[in-house]
């Protein structure tokens, strides 16, 4: 991408209005970077309900728009009759189409009735593919209506016209909330794969939605699948059962497997380095691991102090294909894709809430972007690492700038937070205990001082 600035490394704060937090929500959405009408603009969304556009050497707002709920999924950007235009869904059960340049929305479709007994609802982030009618946007979703007289839990996929908001056709999941899609290209034929929680990954034609096949894994899946190169084309992704599957793309059977010691909610990224494809998937044991794609062969693992729940970006850097993960202790890594050593290490900031539960969130996952300026080489650029953290802070990180943070050892602001809870836990229960039993009593009896008489 082309930046008519200098970029540096900032930090933006969304809105502080909304800070609700609830179990089992995304809290912000991975950002989608594009160019805009010359300038590269950074769009990412907040739980304050707004999606913002911010100018992605700078970290300065072009604009936001405000939806009617919070944004929990990824945007989306795709050229659309001449125009850039963001497509991005909302909490509101609604999906929208934004003019990326003017912030004017073009169109949006409802996915459920409001009415005043709607639940929580999940819309997925969205995939922009060629249809053989016109350019088209689906997405997934989930919706439940708690009423007692019409209860409904519904999940599936939609896929409208990209220009228009015209539905070109709905497949319905079942009960179970959806992964985010991803499409590939199998024998010339866009397909879209995806899991829900249940454990079903189903493989659709995105042309017309019929199901090409279905595998059940036998655990839940937060894991988004990822499309492995190669003959046969092969799809990755992690389970609760803490195990890493590769399915065969075109018939859903099993190739390999991988056994970490933990939940695998990480969405897995693919590379190639030093000749080969590397898989690199987290999980909630702490860990990074890198696996070869074609066996699920371990090459290396990473020890972080917190559990990974995002998916690993992959950043090209002066010759070198670096990991960067964010984990739970608080830390943003920077690893040497072929050796997993540690290259860089930062505290983007702290939790904001006191305390949380393993795996109640599968958080924003960090993206890597190149940009060229007038007075670089057009073969190099300045590199720039964003992750929008659980602290509430979108930050962007200038790599050729970027100092070592050795905070090794450190424990971080949860981890104080959680022994704190457990020790104040722990001693009230103590005393409870001895003061139910007598002991308590009969300790304080015996340390009261006793009045002497004259």
């Amino acid at each position: 991408m082309d930046s008519p600035e200098v970029p540096r490394s900032w930090e933006f704060r969304p809105g502080t209005e909304v800070r609700g937090y609830q179990p089992e929500t995304t809290v912000w959405s991975s950002p989608a970077a594009a160019v805009v009408e010359g300038r590269a603009v950074l769009f990412v969304g907040s739980y304050d309900r707004n999606l913002y556009a911010l100018d992605l050497a700078t970290g300065r707002e072009v604009w936001h728009f405000t939806a009617g709920g919070g944004l929990r999924s990824a945007p989306a950007v795709a050229r659309v009759s001449g125009r850039a235009v963001v497509f991005f869904g909302a909490d509101d059960r609604t999906f929208y189409a934004v003019d990326a340049h003017i912030h004017r929305k073009l169109w949006a479709r409802e996915v459920y009735p409001w009415q005043p007994t709607v639940g929580r609802a999940t819309l997925t982030a969205p995939v922009v593919f060629d249809h053989p009618s016109a350019k088209a946007v689906l997405f997934g979703y989930w919706i439940y209506d708690r009423s007692l007289s019409n209860a409904v839990q519904r999940a599936g996929v939609r896929a409208y016209t990209a220009a228009t908001g015209a539905l070109l056709w709905e497949r319905e999941l079942g009960q179970s909330e959806p992964t985010q899609p991803t499409l590939a290209p199998i024998d010339g034929r866009p397909w879209v794969f995806l899991a829900t929680r249940d454990g079903n990954v189903q493989a659709l034609d995105a042309i017309t939605g019929q199901v090409r096949w279905q595998h059940t894994c036998p655990s839940d899946v937060a894991s988004s699948p990822a499309v492995l190169p190669g003959e046969p084309p092969r799809l990755a992704l992690g389970t609760r059962f803490g195990y890493v599957y590769a399915l065969d793309a075109r018939t859903g059977t099993e190739q390999w497997r991988f056994r970490a010691a933990h939940w695998v909610d990480s969405t897995p990224a693919v590379a190639e380095v030093g000749g080969r494809q590397l898989l690199f998937v987290g999980s909630h044991d702490q860990s990074v691991y890198a696996l070869a794609a074609d066996s699920g062969r371990l090459v290396w693992r990473f020890a972080t102090k917190g559990d990974v729940y995002s998916a690993p970006a992959i950043l090209p850097h002066r010759g070198q294909t670096l990991v960067a993960v964010a984990s739970g202790d608080d830390s943003l890594y920077l690893l040497d894709a072929a050796t997993g050593r540690e290259r860089w290490r930062t505290t983007p900031g702290r939790f904001l809430w006191g305390y949380r539960v393993v795996g109640d969130s599968v958080w924003a996952s960090p993206i890597g972007v190149r940009l060229r300026t007038r007075s670089a080489p057009a073969s190099e650029g300045i590199d720039l690492l964003i992750v929008p953290f659980y602290d509430g802070v979108i930050h962007a990180y200038r790599l050729d700038e970027a100092a070592p943070d050795l905070a090794a050892g450190k424990a971080s602001g949860y981890g104080r937070q959680m022994m704190r809870n457990v020790a104040l836990t722990l001693l009230g229960t103590l005393l409870a205990v001895l003061y139910v039993t007598g002991l308590g009593r009969d300790l304080l009896r015996r340390r009261r001082p006793q009045a002497r008489l004259p």
